[in-house]
């Protein structure tokens, strides 16, 4: 069993994007202990209601930059990649 991190802006959003990253994450996590990181703190009942998926209990861990929403609407999503790049390698 591999560990997996998964590393996304964010998973809460209406869109096709969001609802692949949550498929896939569910579909990697039925085989392998995944984390996730991102920008901002995730709502999970959110993400699972919004895109059908089962992550609860699946996902070994979440982990984020900030819980501050508005900080990441303020800064360019690249700054935000870059962030979550920088924090993904410590």
């Amino acid at each position: 069993m591999a560990r997996l991190l998964c590393v996304a802006l964010d998973l809460d959003h209406i869109g096709g994007s969001c609802s692949l990253s949550a498929q896939a994450l569910q579909a990697l996590a039925e085989r392998h202990e995944v984390s996730v990181l991102t920008c901002v703190t995730q709502d999970l009942n959110r993400v699972e209601s919004l895109y059908g998926v089962k992550l609860h209990g699946k996902i070994r861990s979440f982990h984020s930059l900030t819980s501050s929403r508005r900080f990441f609407l303020a800064v360019p999503a690249l700054l935000g990649i870059h962030a979550l790049m920088r924090r993904a390698r410590r």
